[in-house]
């Protein structure tokens, strides 16, 4: 090989650099190689560089490899990751301690612009002395260098991104405990939508809960307003068919004998007639939720509005969850009926009921009803069972 000298009479340092690389090996020296020779103007140069001389010949740069995301589009997966340490870096200054931490795979959109992402689901526990607000303001500081916002609501801290298709993308949803809190309680009151009246009990609760509405009710539209301007959740009550067929599920019901475009449009449908509605539970439903075909249909419907969806498990047998999971749509199911015996005693055992679970497990979905003495009961526990340290949260905190 012929080694080219500069005009000092040394070798040339672009083949200097290239023994370097050899000997350093890999992408480390080829990099460094790189780095000296494109030269530095703001920095100090570790070789002595000659006066530049001409290239002889141009060499074109390979091309970049091809993305496996439509054009455009942004690789949210590895924007999430960035972002995600840089939380866990913030969190940990500020002393707030992970208790629990999941990834489930989200998606949004059709191909081939559907995005795909990791979205990260975590409950945290406050040091004492420490707010929410205070936890917010350290992460709103921290992701803002990555495009990130964070926005705070009850006490559930929600991270997004900006997405390729101009929408943002939740990326990170951490539910805040105080420094006392040992488990988590999400309350969901089926049935809503029949009278207004019904959903007084629940308001006066003080506390964060769900009112799950049924579609084409007189009131549903008029209810779920309400229960959103009072700082309830609200979720679409979505009739599915029982296995009895003395069982009336109602109107908007789905229907095994439906096909495929039956089900997306009664689903829409009922979207519509509950407006504001973050997720959905069944109704009934013994029958449809064990029909892997309907579910997959209905959950599609689902992760196209971005909603949740939550199994009332009115069967055994019912794939709901599973189906969920597996479509990376957010999704939880219910441990405790608390009132299939309207009886304010029964009503109370099944609250210590879903107090053991609760604390047994960490958190708890519990599901009455309106117009049931369900409300007032709990009211009247609820002194006893924060002293347990059990917390009730919105039903979105819990969702995986």
């Amino acid at each position: 090989m012929t080694r080219r000298r500069d005009r000092g009479g040394g070798l040339s340092p672009i083949v200097v650099l290239l023994v370097c690389a050899a000997g350093l090996g890999g992408g480390a020296g080829l990099a460094y190689f790189r780095w000296a020779a494109a030269g530095t103007p703001q920095g100090p140069s570790l070789i002595a560089r000659p006066a530049p001389v001409p290239p002889r010949s141009a060499v074109p740069r390979p091309p970049a490899a091809p993305s496996r995301d439509a054009p455009g589009q942004v690789d949210l997966a590895a924007r999430t990751r960035a972002i995600d340490q840089t939380i866990l870096h913030a969190l940990d200054a500020a002393g707030v301690r992970l208790i629990f931490r999941a990834s489930p795979r989200r998606e949004r959109g059709d191909e081939p612009a559907r995005v795909r992402w990791p979205q990260v689901r975590a409950d945290a526990r406050l040091p004492q002395g420490m707010d929410a607000p205070a936890v917010l303001r350290a992460l709103q500081q921290a992701v803002a260098r990555h495009g990130g916002d964070a926005v705070l609501t009850g006490r559930q801290v929600q991270v997004t991104l900006p997405g390729s298709d101009g929408e943002r993308v939740v990326t990170h949803v951490i539910t805040l405990l105080d420094s006392h809190t040992r488990a988590l309680v999400a309350v969901i009151f089926d049935d809503a939508g029949a009278t207004l009246e019904e959903l007084e009990p629940i308001v006066a609760l003080g506390r964060p809960a769900a009112v799950a509405v049924l579609p084409g009710l007189r009131f549903s539209r008029e209810l779920a307003r309400r229960a959103r301007q009072a700082g309830l959740e609200v979720l679409l009550h979505l009739p599915v068919e029982p296995e009895s067929t003395a069982k009336n599920p109602g109107p908007g019901a789905v229907l095994t004998s439906m096909d495929d475009d039956q089900i997306r449009k009664t689903v829409r449908q009922g979207i519509l007639e509950v407006p504001g509605a973050r997720g959905v539970n069944n109704h009934m439903g013994s029958r449809g939720t064990s029909d892997p075909r309907v579910m997959r249909v209905v959950l599609e419907v689902v992760r196209e509005r971005g909603l949740f969806f939550v199994d009332s498990v009115t069967s055994g047998r019912s794939l709901a969850l599973r189906t969920a999971q597996e479509m990376g749509i957010p999704a939880a199911a219910r441990q405790v009926f608390l009132d299939n015996e309207d009886d304010p005693d029964r009503i109370r055992l099944q609250i210590h009921a879903l107090a053991r679970v609760a604390l047994e497990r960490g958190q708890a979905v519990a599901i009455g009803h309106v117009r049931r003495h369900t409300a007032t009961v709990l009211r009247a526990m609820l002194s006893e069972l924060e002293a347990q340290g059990i917390e009730l949260v919105p039903v979105s905190a819990l969702v995986r």
